[in-house]
């Protein structure tokens, strides 16, 4: 699950690896039929542009879902 912000992370960070990153991807997985277990981020990219107050973050999450028929795995891999 998601880590506590630390001192100094960016709002795009807060959001995409703090505890509002649960919502939208539950809402994602829930309407694609899947239960969300777990979404540990994997690969992140986090490149702050300090002259202008521009950042670019990509995040990728390793998302453990139970599909609608009981299997339990990973997302597929779609760009959401």
């Amino acid at each position: 699950m998601p880590e506590a912000p630390r001192p100094g992370w960016s709002p795009d960070l807060r959001l995409l690896l703090g505890g509002e990153a649960e919502g939208p991807l539950r809402a994602l997985i829930e309407a694609a039929d899947g239960e969300l277990l777990s979404f540990p981020p994997r690969p992140v990219n986090h490149q702050p542009d300090r002259r202008v107050g521009a950042t670019s973050t990509v995040v990728q999450y390793g998302a453990q879902v139970r599909w609608g028929g009981g299997a339990v795995g990973r997302s597929p891999r779609k760009r959401w």
